[in-house]
């Protein structure tokens, strides 16, 4: 049986191979990245002054599992109807326009990922991190923040 990629749903029996072909270049990246240029999506964050407490919230709504080994300062709910990890984040004082909520994408060159992005019209607005564990945060076209991060320093226990 042939599928249309972007779908899953087996093509009409007027549609050619050809056809099938022309969805597949279609669909999302493709042809756009040669080899470990994908991002993946680590998990979704959520800023708040209180990360516990709405790490609760969110694990009594999901029936996630809570992990706080930061003492409160950064919160993961993960299992349950979660189909990725959440993540709360505490901040001392939301700064107005931004996101309360962001991707954080992970990649196997971050350098490399933050250059393609750039070039594709993202803006690099900080590296930061430390030895151990490094991230940039950038912003898309209309100034959404999100966050790309090396996938090799992302334990799988917090990373997707």
């Amino acid at each position: 049986m042939t599928c249309d990629v972007t779908t899953t749903k087996p093509l009409h029996r007027s549609q050619s191979s050809s056809d099938a072909e022309r969805l597949r270049r279609r669909s999302v990246g493709a042809g756009r990245y040669g080899p470990g240029m994908a991002l993946t999506l680590g998990m979704v964050t959520v800023d708040t002054q209180d990360a516990r407490e709405l790490a609760r919230w969110w694990a009594e709504q999901t029936g996630g599992e809570l992990d706080d080994p930061y003492d409160g300062w950064f919160v993961t709910l993960k299992g349950g109807g979660l189909p990725v990890m959440l993540a709360f984040q505490k901040v001392d004082d939301p700064t107005p326009g931004k996101n309360k909520v962001h991707l954080d994408l992970t990649s196997g060159d971050v350098d490399a990922e933050v250059d393609r992005l750039v070039a594709a019209g993202a803006t690099l607005v900080e590296r930061r991190g430390e030895e151990g564990f490094r991230w940039v945060t950038m912003s898309d076209p209309h100034g959404n923040l999100f966050d790309v991060a090396s996938a090799a320093e992302a334990t799988t226990e917090y990373v997707g």
